[in-house]
């Protein structure tokens, strides 16, 4: 585990994304091909820095709305738009089977809390995906990483995104970095954020510079209940 306690890890990681996390798509993030350059910049080089004994469905919807707060904004979404699902509405059984329809090789875990699927198309640019179910079976949340093999794909990659989400739900509230080709490549370690947040959706879009190892692009959706 390089020495890292379940804490240090889940500060560390935070950190080096900047965004506030749920210890659900902690979890998935860890497990995910593209995190592994950010636990190789940790110095977690082997094993799981999360004990994963210790997470239950239950555990995870605790911590899950332990992190509310700290994501509610103000008046509601229009939309709870994530990877083409409606968050608070789609199911359980709509996600598996559009991975089903997808072909994508995806993974139920923690008794069908979290479904992980790797390498979903569109293949030019693969994407890792977490999705994270409320007990009824209710999608409530989902992760999505990525590579961008140049800051030119990353930045265009934020703009896309983060313009369909002002589109469907409204402007975001905050921006950090910028989300531009020039900032992004200028040195490593660069991270650009923007987010949305209203009082019952959050979402964030960001990008991190790995150095020689690329760049992450990460989208994370919540519902947010009343």
């Amino acid at each position: 585990m390089g020495g890292l306690s379940r804490r240090r890890a889940k500060i560390a990681l935070g950190a080096s994304v900047g965004l506030p996390l749920t210890a659900a798509l902690l979890v998935g993030a860890l497990h995910s091909r593209a995190a592994r350059p950010y636990l190789g910049r940790l110095g977690v080089r082997k094993g799981c820095p999360v004990n994963m004994d210790a997470v239950t469905p239950a555990s995870l919807e605790n911590e899950r709305l332990a992190a509310i707060p700290a994501l509610r904004g103000e008046g509601s979404a229009s939309a709870r738009p994530a990877m083409g699902f409606q968050l608070a509405r789609a199911t359980r059984n709509e996600v598996r089977a559009w991975a089903r329809n997808t072909n994508a090789a995806c993974e139920e875990r923690f008794e069908a809390a979290e479904m992980h699927c790797a390498g979903v198309p569109p293949t030019s640019s693969p994407r890792d995906v977490v999705f994270r179910f409320e007990p009824a079976g209710v999608l409530v949340a989902v992760d999505v990483m990525r590579r961008a093999n140049t800051p030119e794909d990353a930045a265009h990659a934020i703009a896309e995104t983060s313009s369909e989400l002002a589109h469907e739900v409204g402007p975001p509230k905050a921006t950090t970095g910028e989300a531009t080709a020039a900032f992004l490549g200028a040195e490593p370690y660069r991270r650009a954020t923007i987010q949305f947040r209203f009082r019952d959706y959050a979402a964030d879009v960001s990008a991190t510079n790995l150095a020689g190892r690329g760049i992450i692009v990460r989208e994370q959706y919540r519902a947010i209940p009343d």
